[in-house]
């Protein structure tokens, strides 16, 4: 019935928003015209994807610090995670 990039007419107007609501799509206003376009997924902030992989892989910044500086023990894949996750804060605290 509808589809992405199509325009709006004040007769479909209604129609085009309720089809919007149930495919994942909006309606923008482009110059003088009414477009159906796409939702984009939010993009993740760096405090989220670092709290996000702090939460996976329970390395939070206590344990990463003793990960990092003890070599004994620690599987280089695990120093590798800890390490990756560590320059992500480091980029999080310089902002």
């Amino acid at each position: 019935m509808f589809e992405i990039g199509q325009k709006l007419t004040q007769q479909n107007y209604v129609q085009g928003a309720i089809w919007c609501n149930g495919h994942n799509a909006h309606i923008e206003r482009q110059g003088g015209d009414f477009i159906i376009v796409p939702n984009l997924e939010p993009q993740e902030s760096t405090a989220e994807k670092l709290a996000r992989a702090e939460t996976q892989s329970g390395l939070t910044r206590a344990v990463r610090e003793v990960v990092l500086a003890q070599t004994s023990g620690v599987s280089d894949y695990v120093r590798a995670q800890a390490a990756a996750l560590e320059d992500l804060a480091r980029e999080l605290r310089r902002e």
